[in-house]
């Protein structure tokens, strides 16, 4: 048998040929003409939508840190008032009060760097800053470690690229857009990998075969929601964090409000530039080591429900991600090289 090589962007390449086939098969030359440009549209259509695919889930461009970029972020870590620095920050960037949920936000980003990463579900009435905090905290977030989206179908995690979210946090902007996959999210949060089997047909023979896809974490998780009811299988997976809607704290968010309207309000940009680049050098400059914690014997935690076995351990990674955090003012060590 004879083979043939076509042009499919050569109209004449195509007119050709299909006069070729049509006289062997006695089949209609313009038809032949119209499937090979069908031909060529789908190619063009799988083509953009594989070029689509690899910008959707290209690595994020990390600029080169500058040698004052390094010195500032290196200053910010070692200052032995690092926590109130951070809540500094974040208040400067127009977050109020709200000290010990912008604090649990900020370690819930930093534990996505360790191999048990930290979750949370913020739940508050609408309008009470819920969105706010989560958009401030992935504002601190270098962009190469954070991905949002507002909705995931049921299937969307399975078919992600496998090393996509390894480490990062993932920001879903409402509880609903999330509901449809929350078993691919827990067995994420739990087991750091997500496998489906899935059976598919080879192209060219046509017979069916199984296929595995693998996704890895670990993640950290945020999600917010106006819900009363939290389903257990998530809490127990999370730290909730409900927001304080006191007519104390609406005060505090008035003043903030009529700040932006200031001659001070006016120097707000550059200001935010310079601290969100500051958290981003130096999140950036956090190196992976193991933490100890030497005093862990004399911690007491309650112990008379099912649920204290998850709750125990998450309370442990909040004071592991703490010391992780604090990595450049504590003692580092070797055991057995």
């Amino acid at each position: 048998r004879e083979e043939a090589t076509v042009d499919l962007y050569s109209a004449r390449s195509r007119r050709q040929e299909a006069l070729t086939i049509g006289r062997r098969l006695g089949l209609e030359p313009q038809d032949l003409e119209k499937w090979f440009f069908r031909v060529l549209t789908e190619l063009e259509e799988a083509k953009g939508q594989d070029a689509q695919l690899k910008e959707m889930f290209a690595p994020v461009h990390v600029p080169p840190m500058s040698s004052l970029q390094r010195e500032e972020a290196l200053a910010f870590l070692t200052d032995t008032n690092l926590v109130q620095r951070i809540l500094a920050d974040m208040e400067s960037l127009g977050y109020m009060g709200e000290e010990e949920a912008k604090l649990l936000g900020y370690c819930v980003s930093v534990s996505r760097l360790l191999d048990k990463p930290l979750s949370a579900i913020i739940q508050s009435g609408s309008g009470a800053g819920k969105s706010f905090l989560a958009e401030t905290v992935q504002e601190l977030t270098p962009p190469e470690g954070v991905v949002l989206y507002s909705r995931l179908s049921p299937q969307a995690l399975y078919h992600m690229p496998k090393d996509y979210l390894r480490h990062k946090m993932v920001r879903m902007e409402e509880r609903v857009g999330g509901e449809s996959c929350d078993y691919q999210i827990r067995a994420l949060q739990s087991a750091n990998v997500l496998k489906q089997c899935i059976v598919v047909k080879d192209p060219i023979t046509g017979q069916l075969h199984a296929k595995e896809n693998e996704v890895l974490g670990p993640i950290a998780y945020w999600e917010t929601t106006t819900s009363l009811y939290l389903n257990p299988e998530n809490t127990s997976r999370c730290f909730e964090i409900p927001l304080d809607e006191s007519p104390e704290q609406t005060r505090r968010i008035h003043e903030r409000q009529k700040v932006l309207k200031t001659l001070e309000g006016l120097a707000g940009p550059d200001h935010r530039e310079r601290v969100v680049e500051r958290h981003h050098s130096a999140q950036r400059l956090l190196e992976k080591v193991a933490v100890v914690i030497p005093y862990v014997h004399l911690l007491k935690f309650p112990d008379n429900w099912l649920r204290a076995r998850r709750d125990h351990d998450r309370f442990l990674h909040l004071i592991e991600v703490l010391a992780f955090l604090h990595q450049h003012q504590r003692p580092r060590k070797q055991h057995q090289g």
